[in-house]
């Protein structure tokens, strides 16, 4: 597939993925913490919910909240 065969609606933008597991997984959720109510370790994290493994994931957000510092074992 190329770009040209996606359905786009006006001010779309199409970007490739910034990463992707290597197994397929099948994300059941994706929740972004800006709050320390788990504890300062989790403010500015991503959890990711898995259906295949029922894995819990969680990544480091960078400071900007752009992208992503690295995978933090849960």
């Amino acid at each position: 597939m190329t770009e040209k065969d996606f359905i786009s609606v006006p001010g779309s933008h199409y970007s490739d993925p910034v990463f992707s597991w290597y197994h397929f997984i099948g994300v059941t959720d994706i929740e972004f913490l800006k709050s320390s109510k788990l504890g300062e370790i989790y403010m500015n994290t991503i959890f990711v919910g898995d259906i295949n493994n029922g894995n819990l994931y969680h990544f480091q957000l960078n400071d900007t909240r752009t992208g992503l510092y690295r995978l933090v074992p849960s």
